[in-house]
């Protein structure tokens, strides 16, 4: 049974789930401190430059698993290599501890960046310092419409190769990702509201939508590689063509 807990940090709000493990009930990561930690380290490295740090992914949403990555952003004025190496040597004494990942660039850089994936990288992104509410006005539903291609031309291919060539169920646990961000892009071109979370984007589908998410959020796993592939083929082929 999981359950939330809201934790603070200098206005960083992150939902961590909880979980029940052999009776006992234990927080998943003590992540508040380390937070303030990572923080303050890269505000060290790069000084006013820092134009923005904040959390990705499942642990942004309180969606995160023991096995989750931390999906970090972080932000400069612009970057260049030198930057990314000191970067790296930031964030190298907590490499052994945790998995992390995420995104490290410059303003000036995501300011031309596609538009279509600004759509997940905005409205997935959980603020730690500063913000990146410029992105916002960029997002019209035309926009959403270009994630949604992108997102669909990707699947269309990726599962047509892998039922082909790879037969791996990894690849298809991925494309089973990508839809769900492609299916939350598709809300928001219809809708205007960007449903965040899994929660969200079930409460919001109905019919076959409401069919698809129950495939992508956990039907996927009991069906055979080649029973997915011709359902996620079929629902990329369907969107495209709309």
């Amino acid at each position: 049974k999981n359950k939330q807990k809201i934790l603070h940090s200098d206005g960083l709000c992150v939902k961590l789930n909880r979980y029940i493990e052999k009776g006992e009930v234990r927080e998943m990561q003590t992540m508040e401190g380390w937070l303030i930690d990572w923080k303050q380290a890269v505000q060290d490295a790069f000084g006013t430059r820092v134009q923005f740090l904040g959390i990705q992914g499942s642990a942004a949403r309180g969606e995160a698993t023991p096995d989750s990555d931390w999906d970090l952003v972080v932000l400069l004025d612009q970057i260049d290599y030198k930057d990314v190496e000191q970067y790296a040597s930031v964030i190298k004494p907590w490499r052994q501890e945790r998995r992390l990942c995420g995104f490290f660039g410059g303003v000036q850089e995501l300011k031309q960046w596609d538009r279509g994936e600004l759509l997940s990288f905005y409205f997935d992104t959980t603020p730690i310092a500063g913000n990146i509410d410029w992105i916002l006005p960029l997002l019209t539903r035309e926009e959403a419409g270009r994630a949604v291609q992108t997102g669909c031309c990707t699947i269309y291919h990726m599962c047509v190769h892998n039922a082909i060539f790879e037969r791996d169920r990894g690849i298809q646990k991925e494309l089973c990702k990508q839809a769900l961000f492609t299916l939350r892009a598709l809300h928001y071109q219809r809708t205007g509201n960007y449903p965040r979370t899994k929660h969200e984007l079930w409460e919001q589908l109905q019919g076959d939508d409401a069919a698809f998410m129950d495939l992508l959020d956990r039907g996927w796993e009991a069906m055979s590689l080649d029973e997915v592939s011709q359902r996620l083929l079929a629902w990329a082929k369907e969107t495209l063509c709309q």
